[in-house]
């Protein structure tokens, strides 16, 4: 875990939280870093109903070691269903895979056999186009579980159709919220550019109200802020303020809240084509022939 308090604008404090990924965000939390005391006088990672904060905060941290399953054959089932799609829009110049001593994923066979270069990984044969992908956890109280679901789906769908274009992907998921001139940004890799996409991994950030109502409050208790952020955790920042803080490329995409890109969690397929369009990718995926494909299943 890498953390900083930023104090480069003189008008406002960022403290600042990256983990690499969920196992390091696992660490952390087991280690038991020291709350806040004088400013969480009221824990809601703790304290937080299970009817809006999900399972007790021991358990949601287990989570991020064993996995979140619950509704996951579903979520695998939809994820398929819809990328049923992807085919139609691969380019030539797709990605391949190569072996390699690291930074992939291990084979298991060659790993057993003892070869050095048991690993594999994306690769591409003419020069990389990449992708960075921001999702963005918290959500408007009034938002549906569906409306998460399908967020989760379109946005797994979302790498796959693009790695199928020949782009490189990262994917991050994070929290940033303000409290006066003061805000905590958390950040948290779930994919970088030459790892395989994990769905069972992406999952529980996507879908499991505990990661932001748990895991993400118990980081945010732990930031030495010193304005009264007690009364609440924050509010939400705008698609603006993210593309400031995380000083977005032409073509980095942030996953904003569901109703935002006209998710309404009710069929998949028509969700999957507002998710796009919201996004403005009429360049790179022919949306009306997507459209038209999804509407015969």
């Amino acid at each position: 875990m890498r953390f900083k308090i930023d104090k480069s604008n003189e008008s406002r404090t960022i403290y600042k939280y990256n983990f690499s990924n969920l196992t390091d965000l696992y660490d952390y939390l087991i280690k038991k870093p020291e709350i806040n005391k004088n400013i969480f006088r009221q824990l809601a990672s703790i304290e937080g109903k299970e009817s809006s904060a999900g399972a007790p905060l021991p358990q949601a941290i287990d989570y991020l070691k064993g996995g979140y399953k619950i509704n996951f054959d579903k979520f695998a089932i939809d994820v398929k269903k819809v990328g049923g799609m992807k085919n139609a829009y691969a380019d030539e110049d797709s990605l391949k895979l190569e072996r390699c001593i690291h930074g992939g994923v291990y084979l298991q066979p060659l790993v057993a056999a003892g070869v050095h270069d048991c690993m594999a990984r994306y690769s591409m044969d003419t020069d990389p186009k990449r992708i960075t992908i921001y999702f963005q956890v918290a959500c408007p109280h009034y938002i549906t579980s569906e409306q998460i679901f399908n967020r989760g789906v379109a946005t797994i769908n979302l790498v796959r159709l693009l790695e199928e274009k020949g782009y490189l992907v990262d994917l991050k998921v994070f929290e940033l919220s303000k409290y006066i001139n003061e805000y905590i940004e958390i950040t948290i890799n779930l994919k970088n550019v030459d790892e395989f996409l994990n769905v069972s991994k992406c999952y529980y950030p996507m879908v499991g109200k505990e990661f932001l109502r748990r895991i993400l409050f118990r980081v945010k208790e732990s930031a030495p802020v010193v304005e009264d952020w007690g009364r609440g955790y924050g509010r939400g920042t705008t698609k603006e303020e993210v593309k400031e803080f995380y000083k977005l490329r032409e073509k980095d995409l942030i996953i904003v809240s569901p109703h935002e890109l006209e998710i309404e969690g009710n069929n998949i397929y028509d969700d999957m084509y507002n998710f796009l369009k919201s996004l403005n990718l009429e360049d790179e995926f022919d949306l009306s022939e997507f459209k038209q494909k999804v509407k015969t299943k």
